[in-house]
């Protein structure tokens, strides 16, 4: 951008001092209208693309900051996803106590199963129903 603001520096003291010497002449006069546009298009063209930078960092400040949430997001879903993983590990840890409780159940029926056998032969061995010996 400095660059073309030093030429456009140059062409305006050479052709400045030109237009000086070359005054009297027609064609130089027709010669320096047309740099002198020249020299107003190349301003503007200098002028838009100021705008343009300021245009394209305006959106790129507007885009970071719409990104900063999402990463913020992302973050927290990825927190969220490891504590998920713990939960589930922990889970699974239950699931096989669970399944140690209902193998303990079982054997507690068993043992009153097997209660209710000794209850019924009662205290010399015989069957209670049959009231006959059992060996």
């Amino acid at each position: 951008m400095k660059l073309i603001g030093y030429v456009i520096l140059g062409l305006c003291l050479f052709f400045g001092c030109a237009k000086a010497s070359y005054a009297e002449d027609d064609g130089a006069q027709e010669v320096m209208k047309e740099l002198d546009d020249f020299q107003r298009s190349l301003s503007n063209w200098m002028k838009n693309l100021d705008s343009l930078r300021t245009q394209f960092g305006t959106i790129q400040k507007t885009l970071s900051d719409r990104l900063a949430p999402l990463e913020n997001f992302d973050k927290t879903m990825k927190g969220l996803e490891a504590k998920l993983n713990t939960v589930m590990s922990k889970i699974e840890v239950i699931e096989k106590t669970s399944s140690l409780e209902g193998v303990k159940n079982e054997i507690e029926s068993f043992n009153k199963t097997l209660e209710v056998i000794e209850k019924c032969r009662g205290p010399g061995g015989e069957d209670c129903r049959t009231r006959e010996k059992i060996s």
